[in-house]
């Protein structure tokens, strides 16, 4: 069975500008070993290793193996590393909704920091609500408190600036992300409940 890679169409980006010609590198978990990923949903021709944006930077068709691991990286055109995800997921088993709804795919390939709009306002491993709560480390005081925020906690922190309220650090924005971190500042979320429910990848 095959599972279309969900930022397949997309534009890669860096700093709001699209990135020509990114390379996407598909590895077993956590490792530098090249893992195939393909062209077709049959799983019978393999992209090449990177597999390269266009020249606007939209990422092609890509179809991976389902319930399956892979490590990913995100390069652009010479090379500059933008994203690297030890292990990412195209786990196709759900969690109960409890809502009726049917089951809710919790690990369906998605990067730490991908926005998800889901149907239903259900507790889903692995994802965060996107409505104006806090997050942080255990000791931080935050709405939601847990050392499994850290990654989420280091990716909105670094890809935000000093001056956007909807990501604010409470307490105060200090040098890096790992010394807020481990100050146990919380960090606030966006809130798009008026149009959501908008998940964001743990």
């Amino acid at each position: 069975m095959a599972y279309l890679f969900p930022r397949a169409g997309t534009q890669i980006t860096k700093q709001g500008q699209y990135v020509p010609g990114a390379r996407l590198s598909f590895f077993l978990a956590n490792t530098g070993t090249p893992k195939a990923v393909y062209t077709d949903d049959a799983l019978t021709v393999p992209h090449t290793h990177p597999v390269l944006a266009d020249a606007y930077g939209v990422v092609p068709a890509i179809y991976l193996a389902e319930n399956d691991t892979y490590r990913l990286r995100v390069e652009d055109s010479n090379g500059v590393v933008l994203e690297d995800y030890p292990i990412i997921y195209t786990d196709q088993e759900g969690t109960d909704s409890g809502g009726g709804g049917g089951d809710i795919p919790d690990g369906a390939l998605l990067a730490t920091g991908d926005i998800v709009l889901v149907y239903s306002t259900a507790t889903i491993v692995g994802r965060v609500l996107l409505d104006g709560s806090t997050i942080g480390s255990a000791s931080s005081g935050a709405d939601r408190a847990n050392a499994s925020y850290e990654a989420l906690y280091k990716f909105l922190w670094n890809n935000s600036s000093a001056d956007e309220t909807p990501l604010e650090v409470i307490g105060g924005r200090g040098a890096t992300a790992d010394a807020d971190w481990s100050a146990n500042k919380p960090l606030t979320l966006p809130d798009y409940s008026a149009i959501g429910p908008i998940y964001v990848k743990v």
